[in-house]
C-alpha cells in the first residue's frame, strides 16, 4: 500500500482509495493553513507548501513546523532550492527545477538533502499539464536531478503532484514513472512510504527527543 505525498486537491480521499492508495498527503499555501483544520480522517496527512525568497521560507518553516505535519517548500529559485535543502525542519522541496532551463540543483546541494533528510519531489502533474516542447524540457530536468539523487543517495518522493482529485495516479503508474526516471523498485517503493508521515506524527506527539529517543 502506497502514500501519494504531494497533493493540491480538496476531496481527493476518495479518489485515493479507489485508486488502492493507503494515504494522501495534502499541501496548502502558507497563508492559507487555517484550512487544514478542517482536512482530517483516515489516510490523511495535511500541511504546508512554504514560497518566497529563502530568508522569509526559513522563517515560516520554522514558524509552522511544530503545528502540520508535513511541509514542503515551492522550489525554483537557486538559493532557495539550496535554502530548503539546509534545513532539517523541511520535509519536501518541490519542483526544483520550476522556470529553468536546467534542475535546480547540484552536487552540493543534493548532498545536504542526503545530510538533512529533505526529499526532493518528483510529480508527474507538470509533465501531465506541459506542452510537448516543455515537457522534453521538464523531463531533461527530472532525469538529471534523478541521476544526482541516485548518486549521492538523498532522500526523494514519488507523488503525482494532483491540483484536482482526478489528477491523481495509482501506485503503479508512479512506480513506472519511477522507473522512467531511473530508480530501482525498492527506492520506489520508500519514495511512496508513510515515513515522513510517520516520523513527524512521533515528533508531533510530545514524547519524540530525537530519531530512535522517546518518552514512554
Amino acid at each position: 500500500m502506497s502514500w501519494d505525498m504531494c497533493v493540491m486537491a480538496e476531496g481527493a480521499a476518495e479518489v485515493a482509495k479507489k485508486l488502492g492508495l493507503k494515504g494522501i498527503g495534502i499541501l496548502v499555501p502558507f497563508r492559507e493553513k487555517h484550512r487544514l483544520k478542517g482536512m482530517k480522517g483516515a489516510g490523511i496527512s495535511t500541511g504546508v507548501i512554504v514560497s518566497g525568497k529563502a530568508g522569509k521560507v526559513v522563517k515560516d518553516v520554522r514558524s509552522v513546523r511544530r503545528s502540520v505535519e508535513l511541509v514542503a517548500v515551492s522550489g525554483g529559485d537557486l538559493e532557495t532550492n539550496r535554502m530548503a535543502l539546509s534545513t532539517p525542519e523541511v520535509d519536501m522541496l518541490l519542483h526544483p527545477w520550476k522556470d529553468r532551463q536546467d534542475c535546480g540543483l547540484d552536487h552540493v546541494m543534493v548532498k545536504l538533502a542526503a545530510k538533512n533528510n529533505v526529499s526532493v519531489c518528483f510529480d508527474f502533474h507538470g509533465l501531465l499539464v506541459s506542452s510537448r516542447r516543455s515537457r522534453v524540457q521538464l523531463m531533461n530536468s527530472m532525469l538529471e536531478a534523478a541521476k544526482l539523487v541516485r548518486k549521492f543517495k538523498a532522500p526523494f518522493v514519488m507523488a503525482s503532484g494532483a491540483v484536482e482529485p482526478y489528477d491523481l495516479r495509482s501506485a503503479s503508474d508512479l512506480l513506472s514513472f519511477g522507473r522512467t526516471l531511473g530508480f530501482r523498485d525498492p527506492e520506489i517503493k520508500n519514495a511512496m512510504s508513510d515515513r515522513i508521515v510517520s516520523e513527524n506524527r512521533k515528533r508531533l506527539s510530545g514524547k519524540w527527543v530525537m530519531p530512535g529517543v522517546e518518552v514512554e
